[in-house]
């Protein structure tokens, strides 16, 4: 863990080198002067920013990777009741919704709909209603992990236990 670290941490909007000075002789760094008008921290509180400080980085870099995965999981292909597969993802399930009921307003019986191979189908509205639910569905099971999983990251008080929370 760095000094400099903990200071960043305790003192976001200080200008090092200029509202603090460190300085190190061979045997560790130490703050040489203080220009702040806030006290001079204790090595007690500096230390405790600095782990404080790791666990918000390590925090930042798991929800990174979580955000990365939650994309991919989120718009992964879907397979319906009838076999068919289709293009996930919230804005998936939302178009053949829509493509439906924009079907049903003017008077038809079905609608063609194209799955994640850009093949068409003709499906009647409630097929269609029934595909665009199963892609919601997925959806939204994979955006409640995400959302459970960035709880646990946000509960963890380790940076271990941070690391040890993934997709």
């Amino acid at each position: 863990m760095a000094l400099i670290d903990g200071l960043k941490y305790l003192f976001p909007a200080a200008v090092p080198g200029v509202d603090y000075v460190l300085q190190n002789d061979g045997e560790g760094d130490y703050i040489k002067a203080w220009n702040l008008t806030a006290t001079q921290p204790s090595a007690a509180a500096i230390s405790t920013a600095e782990t404080a400080a790791l666990l918000s980085t390590a925090r930042a870099t798991q929800l990174s990777a979580l955000a990365a995965a939650f994309a991919t999981a989120s718009t992964a292909d879907v397979t319906d009741s009838a076999g068919l597969t289709w293009t996930g993802g919230f804005d998936s399930a939302q178009k053949i919704y829509g493509a439906a009921q924009l079907a049903q307003a003017a008077g038809a019986a079905s609608v063609t709909i194209f799955d994640a191979s850009n093949a068409g189908h003709s499906l009647t509205i409630a097929q269609a209603t029934a595909a665009a639910a199963a892609v919601g569905a997925a959806y939204q099971a994979v955006f409640a992990k995400y959302q459970g999983l960035k709880v646990q990251i946000a509960s963890a008080t380790t940076i271990k236990a941070v690391q040890a929370i993934t997709w």
